[in-house]
C-alpha cells in the first residue's frame, strides 16, 4: 500500500495490481477521463480512500476488474459516465465497490452520510459486489443513484452487517436477545430488545445492533430508468455468536423511473440467525416487480 494525498489526472487513468491509499488534509481523487482498476484479487488491489470525507470524482467511465474501489467514512463518489464491474469467475476475480457513510448531525432530517452518483448506466457483472455501509455510531446511510442499474445473477448488492453498531440504534438489545426493527427481536434468557421503528413507505434507517453484533445496513438505490435485479439484494443483520444476540435486519429502498425487473433475483432484509435472533428489517419496494422474487420476512429470520 502506497499513501498519497491527491490523485488529480486530466485524462484517463489506470491502476493495475496495486492499492494506493488516499488520505490526509484536503485529500481528493479527480480523474477527468475514465478510471480503470485492474488486478488479480478484489481484496488486494484497487483504490482505497481511508480517511474521512475524501471525494472521488470521475469524468468518464469507471471500470473495475479483479480490484476494488473502497471509499471510507463519507467520501462521495461521482461518475460522469458508466460503471462496469466486469465479470469474474469468483468474487476475487470480479470487481467490488464499497462506500461507507460518515456521521451526520441529524438536523433537518439529514440521514445521508455519503452519496454515490452515476450519471450513466451501472452494470455489476458476474460475482461483482456493491457494499453500502452505514455509520455504526450515528446511523447515517449511503444514497446511490444511477441512470439504470443491472445486477447479474451472481452479483450482490449488500448491506449485510453494516448498520448500527453493537449496542446502538433505536432497536438495540441486551444479552442474548436479538435487536429489533420492523419485527421484534427474539427474547432469549431474559434480555430486552428495543422498540420497533422505521417508516414502511420510506425505510431510510439501518437495522439496530445487539449487545455485540451490528444490524443490517440500508440499501438505498434510485434510478431514473430501469432496474434489473437478477442477483441478490440483501441487508441482513449479523448472526448470533458466543452468547451474543443477533443484529436486526436492515432496510431496502428501491425506486426506479420505468421498470423494476429481474430473473431469479432475491431481495431480503432478514435479522441475523442464532441463539438470540434479530428482528426482521423494514423494507419497501417502489415500482413494478414482474419477475424478481422477493424474500421479505415480517418477523424473525429462521
Amino acid at each position: 500500500v502506497t499513501r498519497f494525498n491527491v490523485i488529480d489526472v486530466p485524462g484517463d487513468f489506470e491502476i493495475v495490481n496495486c492499492l494506493p491509499e488516499i488520505g490526509g488534509e484536503g485529500a481528493y481523487v479527480k480523474v477527468g477521463g475514465s478510471l480503470a482498476l485492474r488486478g488479480t484479487s478484489a481484496r488486494k488491489y484497487g483504490l482505497w480512500t481511508a480517511d474521512s470525507n475524501v471525494p472521488v470524482s470521475i469524468g468518464g467511465d469507471l471500470v473495475v476488474k479483479g480490484s476494488m474501489l473502497r471509499i471510507e467514512n463519507g467520501g462521495d463518489l461521482t461518475v460522469g459516465g458508466d460503471v462496469f464491474q466486469q465479470d469474474g469467475t469468483t468474487a476475487q476475480g470480479s470487481g467490488e465497490v464499497y462506500v461507507g457513510a460518515a456521521p451526520t448531525n441529524g438536523l433537518d432530517g439529514a440521514v445521508c452520510g455519503a452519496r454515490v452518483t452515476v450519471f450513466g448506466d451501472w452494470k455489476v457483472g458476474a460475482y461483482g459486489m456493491v457494499t453500502s455501509a452505514c455509520d455504526p455510531t450515528n446511523g447515517a446511510v449511503v444514497a446511490m443513484t444511477a441512470k439504470s442499474f443491472t445486477l447479474s445473477e451472481t452479483g450482490v448488492l449488500s448491506a449485510n452487517g453494516t448498520g448500527w453498531g453493537a449496542g446502538k440504534g433505536p432497536g438495540r438489545s441486551s444479552g442474548l436477545t436479538g435487536a429489533s426493527y420492523a419485527g421484534k427481536g427474539c427474547n432469549y434468557y431474559g434480555g430486552w430488545s428495543g422498540t420497533l421503528y422505521g417508516n414502511r413507505r420510506r425505510p431510510l434507517q439501518p437495522g439496530s445492533g445487539s449487545s455485540g453484533k451490528r444490524g443490517g445496513g440500508l440499501v438505498w438505490l434510485e434510478t431514473s430508468r430501469r432496474m434489473d435485479l437478477n442477483g441478490k439484494v440483501t441487508a441482513r443483520g449479523a448472526d448470533w455468536a458466543n452468547y451474543i444476540g443477533a443484529g436486526s435486519g436492515g432496510g431496502v429502498f428501491l425506486r426506479c423511473g420505468s421498470c423494476l425487473s429481474g430473473t431469479n433475483g432475491t431481495i431480503s432484509a432478514n435479522g441475523g440467525n442464532g441463539g438470540g435472533l434479530g428482528g426482521a428489517g423494514d423494507r419497501r419496494l417502489w415500482g413494478a416487480v414482474p419477475a424478481a422474487r422477493a424474500s421479505l420476512p415480517n418477523h424473525h429470520s429462521s
